[in-house]
């Protein structure tokens, strides 16, 4: 009610505003703020309904911080996570990673305390959609290939993957 004024809101817009913030607070605040200030939360009609809702400066500002401080291999699994939807578990991150299981729970430690990932019965995802474009962003295009390489063969030759997510981690490695 404080940023839009009305009472109640629409439960597509809500979900869509938690899918992208997962809830974060700050995330949820400064996406609004954003979308306040670049005149884009209302339109003629009332609240207006974004499927995609920009990444604001000061949540990519907050992010790339938290990134700047990562290891090497906690940020690699960070980018495992970036890119796809999916909760993965540690055994899962150390296959895919080819890491040893003792040195991705490692890494996971470091991406929890920064605040990038949550674990949910012993599944891990990132705190917020909001997050994966940086994240994905900071590697080049060689090594995002590779790594969705690693993870479409992971799912196809474990069975955990569906159509989709297949589809779109061959797409996205050109296999």
């Amino acid at each position: 009610k404080t940023f839009t004024g009305l009472e109640v809101l629409p439960k597509r817009w809500f979900d869509g505003m938690w899918k992208t913030t997962s809830g974060n607070p700050l995330f949820l605040e400064e996406v609004l703020k954003s979308l306040i200030d670049a005149g884009t939360l209302f339109d003629r009609t009332g609240l207006k309904i974004n499927d995609t809702v920009p990444i604001p400066s000061s949540v990519r500002q907050i992010t790339e911080r938290r990134l700047a401080a990562l290891a090497p291999l906690p940020l690699e699994i960070a980018q495992v996570l970036a890119s796809g939807e999916r909760a993965w578990s540690l055994p899962e991150l150390s296959q895919v990673s080819g890491r040893p299981a003792d040195e991705v729970a490692e890494a996971m430690g470091d991406l929890q305390g920064g605040g990038l990932v949550r674990c949910e019965s012993d599944r891990w995802w990132l705190k917020g959609n909001l997050m994966a474009p940086i994240i994905v962003g900071l590697s080049d295009s060689k090594k995002r290939m590779e790594r969705h390489g690693r993870i479409g063969r992971f799912l196809e030759e474990t069975g955990s993957g569906n159509v989709e997510e297949l589809a779109l981690h061959f797409w996205e490695a050109k296999e």
